[in-house]
């Protein structure tokens, strides 16, 4: 990515971002040059407080994939009424809040209809991009799996015709995408049951599905929605040697996880107990053994878990007892990502190989906040590692993926209600909608209702100044051409951080100065002394580094040895210069140019 010059005016520290690179800097006043110490602030594009009192467990997008597509439109999955709602409007020249237009699969005050994942496939017949839903009926405790055709509904509130249903013996809580027949170019789903049971839908992007069942009919997670248990079901490369074109299926259930064969409608692979507490996610990952098979990482309320694929033996395990670990992603080919209810995401070394295998190699804390999803997202600072998103209780933002620090964090509420930050249960990347070059992040979860949020997922540059800092020499001209000319510089960092001053002369090499008394808050003194100076003019200027790291660069001052009589106006700019920097921060009316680079 290019790198862009923002240019900002501070008066009374009020900051304006401009959108054009700097061209050139007033004459007036010599630049003051800042690196490093910035955060980036998510921009809020829109809301929506349509799901009242419903929560919000699944959203998906759909936007520019298919043809036609006139008509963005998010798919929002709830636990009550209607179950699925479908919310119309998301145009990058909006702004603040969505309309009011959406749709219902089937509405009713009355209906306990339970919406708690969703898959998406672009139909090669038709060119549409379709979502499948899961559906369970909390009072009939039955359920369904549905497709749903979300392009270019009409713009009037009213019900969803669902373009296929099939019936199911229980709830359906997750979904998973693969290819479970033996046609390589179609994709067909598979659905688990409350009950553990799996069913397998064929000819999806057809009208006319058929499907097959796994019957393990056994008690599974006794609190389902509450436990935020995420999607416990996902294909995996042919574990059995039936069709090597055709995928096999894993999928938890209770304390245990089970793969099955698609080769026939109840063949069981392997069926492990993993931990006495319940199963929350699962995912597929490349090889670790170098058996020729992908293996699977298995999270409960209390444990990480590397199980061989062929198998189901443990590889490794990580044991955390008040963890609840309830989202895993893969983060690379050898690691996978998690967070917990303690506020900790942290990447887990899973190479059989490694030194650090079955150690945490990554970590952050997120301040306590149950963790409750996460995101791979695109990399957005060009490193080549992509960046995560994160949800949790009262909280929704974005790491980076090279290290997991923030780039930016906030509490997920909109402008026009008062209900306090929701729960985030899910997110999805859409578009990009905010034209700044990357997809925004949208979340959905509750709080006293259930809200639909949409964030910049890169956000934007927010500088603040911490860091400030003078200096001076203690005369300006001098007749006497051995004066030892005293350099005095203070510092002052608003956070405490340790700072580095230096002095570079005539263009020289920067030199470190000696660091004297006083405190950061209210200002360290730094001295530099030196002699032997040439009659005529000199120059010297300051640098203040913290371990942010911010650096500031002050104007250039000059000093001069003989005809002092002539040069009476010496030195002015610098020491105005000198008094904007030491004024940052402190509320003075003041007018200051600085320039800040930054990826964009």
């Amino acid at each position: 990515m290019k790198k862009k010059k923002i240019v900002l005016f501070v008066i009374i520290i009020y900051c304006l971002r401009l959108s054009s690179p700097l061209s050139s800097v007033s004459a007036l006043e010599s630049p003051i040059l800042l690196e490093g110490h910035n955060q980036r602030v998510p921009d809020l594009m829109f809301e929506n407080h349509l799901l009242v009192d419903s929560i919000g467990l699944s959203i998906m997008g759909i936007h520019t994939y298919g043809a036609p597509t006139i008509t963005d439109l998010v798919a929002v999955g709830t636990d009550r009424y209607s179950g699925m709602y479908a919310v119309q409007g998301y145009w990058p020249n909006m702004t603040n809040h969505l309309p009011s237009d959406y749709h219902s699969d089937n509405g009713g005050i009355n209906d306990a209809d339970i919406v708690r994942d969703m898959v998406k496939f672009l139909n090669p017949i038709n060119g549409n991009m379709e979502i499948i839903y899961a559906e369970g009926n909390s009072m009939d405790d039955d359920g369904k799996i549905v497709k749903q055709v979300f392009v270019n509904p009409t713009k009037s509130d009213g019900a969803l015709v669902p373009e296929w249903t099939v019936n199911t013996d229980e709830q359906v809580i997750a979904l998973t995408l693969g290819n479970f027949d033996s046609d390589p170019a179609d994709l067909e789903v598979a659905g688990l049951c409350l009950d553990g049971n799996v069913y397998v839908v064929d000819n999806i992007q057809s009208g006319s599905p058929t499907h097959w069942k796994h019957d393990l009919d056994a008690w599974t997670w006794s609190n389902f929605r509450n436990d935020h248990i995420k999607t416990p079901i996902t294909e995996i490369e042919d574990l059995d040697g039936d069709d090597l074109t055709k995928h096999d299926i894993v999928f938890g259930w209770n304390t245990n996880v089970s793969a099955i064969s698609t080769n026939t409608s109840n063949r069981e692979i392997w069926n492990v107990n993993v931990d006495a507490s319940e199963v929350t996610d699962l995912v597929a990952v490349d090889d670790q053994n170098s058996d020729g098979l992908q293996d699977v990482v298995v999270t409960t309320k209390s444990k990480i878990i590397l199980l061989n694929g062929a198998n189901g033996t443990t590889l490794g395990s990580f044991v955390d007892a008040n963890g609840y670990f309830r989202d895993v992603e893969v983060y690379n080919s050898t690691a996978i990502i998690t967070g917990n209810g303690d506020g900790i995401i942290m990447v887990w070394d899973i190479n059989t190989t490694s030194p650090t295998f079955g150690d945490t190699i990554l970590t952050a804390d997120w301040g306590g906040w149950d963790i409750n999803d996460l995101l791979i997202v695109e990399d957005l600072d060009d490193d080549g590692i992509n960046e995560i998103a994160v949800g949790g209780d009262s909280i929704v933002g974005v790491v980076y993926g090279s290290n997991l620090t923030k780039i930016w964090a906030r509490s997920p509420y909109g402008s026009s209600w008062n209900g306090g930050p929701i729960d985030v249960f899910d997110l999805e990347l859409l578009d990009d909608l905010s034209g700044d070059g990357f997809g925004d992040l949208a979340v959905t979860g509750y709080s006293d209702h259930g809200a639909i949020f949409v964030f910049s997922t890169y956000g934007g540059l927010d500088f603040i100044p911490d860091l400030s800092g003078n200096g001076s020499a203690d005369i300006n001209c001098t007749e006497d051409e051995n004066h030892i000319f005293l350099f005095t510089a203070t510092a002052k960092q608003s956070q405490g951080l340790t700072v580095t001053t230096e002095i570079n002369i005539d263009n020289g090499t920067w030199i470190a100065m000696t660091k004297g008394a006083g405190s950061w808050e209210t200002g360290v003194n730094f001295t530099y002394e030196q002699g032997g100076f040439s009659n005529g003019e000199h120059t010297f200027k300051f640098r203040f580094t913290d371990t942010t790291p911010d650096v500031i660069e002050t104007s250039v001052k000059t000093f001069q040895i003989g005809n002092c009589e002539g040069n009476t106006g010496l030195d002015i700019p610098g020491a105005s210069i000198g008094m904007l920097i030491a004024s940052i921060g402190l509320g003075i009316a003041v007018i200051l140019h600085t320039i800040k680079k930054h990826r964009q």
